[in-house]
């Protein structure tokens, strides 16, 4: 069975996708709703799995304009991926009549409890040490330089993991070989990370940071693989014919 998992969290979406291919399944991971749209016309998934709740109420927005949308299966806290998936089982047979229960005993008169014993008092706690005073990284930094000419932005990328393409998000074209997109992946995913961007970050840039990072693994994810790359460009070309609205992810 194909399966997106969609609306998780990225360490949730890691977990379930590892669990899903163990049992035999094939599994695509995404955490925005973009990836989400494109998938679902590129791959045809069987189903959608996404968390219960509020999260199943975002995916099912996320896919309500589709034309062809799969069965959206909802995971509760706990459950078992495997479980959710699983169709509902039907019970059949003859249905036997349960025998009356028998009148309640009537709840024996409570006793009184005994006294607990005197407990000691404890000598008095000594008084807490006063924290420490933590060290800031070396990478963060509330007042951030002004970025150089010709450095690389985070807020520009990040336009572009949320707006653009795969193969934007990876600098790459639709003629680039598989190990060109290795390549290029490696690279940006270690330029836009806390420890390898090369100036001083503030923490509104290391959020950005995190998200361009899964936006680089959710992109590496189908450009990676020879099958869903190849289904992932045919609907971009689709979407891109005269008439119809340009598919961006």
């Amino acid at each position: 069975m194909k399966v997106l998992v969609a609306g998780f969290d990225e360490a949730a979406t890691e977990r379930l996708s590892v669990a899903l291919r163990a049992a035999g399944h094939h599994v695509v991971g995404v955490t925005g709703r973009e990836s989400c749209r494109a998938l679902v016309r590129a791959v045809g998934p069987d189903r959608v799995l996404a968390p219960a709740g509020d999260g199943e109420v975002l995916v099912a927005e996320w896919l309500a304009d589709l034309d062809a949308v799969p069965p959206l299966v909802a995971l509760a806290p706990g459950e078992p991926p495997e479980t959710a998936l699983a169709p509902p089982r039907v019970t059949t047979g003859r249905v036997t009549p349960m025998a009356p229960e028998p009148a309640p005993r009537p709840a024996p008169a409570a006793r009184p409890a005994p006294a607990p014993p005197a407990v000691p008092s404890a000598p008095p706690r000594p008084p807490d040490p006063p924290p420490r005073a933590l060290e800031p990284e070396p990478w963060l930094n509330d007042a951030p330089p002004a970025p150089q000419p010709g450095q690389p932005n985070i807020a520009s990328k990040l336009a572009q993991v949320r707006f653009g393409d795969y193969h934007s998000v990876l600098e790459t074209t639709a003629a680039a070989s598989a190990w060109e997109v290795r390549e290029q992946f490696v690279h940006l995913a270690r330029l836009y990370s806390p420890a390898g961007w090369p100036s001083r970050l503030s923490p509104e840039d290391i959020d950005m940071l995190v998200e361009i990072g899964r936006g680089l693994r959710d992109a590496y994810g189908i450009l990676g693989d020879p099958e869903l790359r190849t289904r992932y460009e045919r609907a971009l070309t689709e979407a891109s014919a005269p008439g119809l609205e340009p598919l961006r992810r």
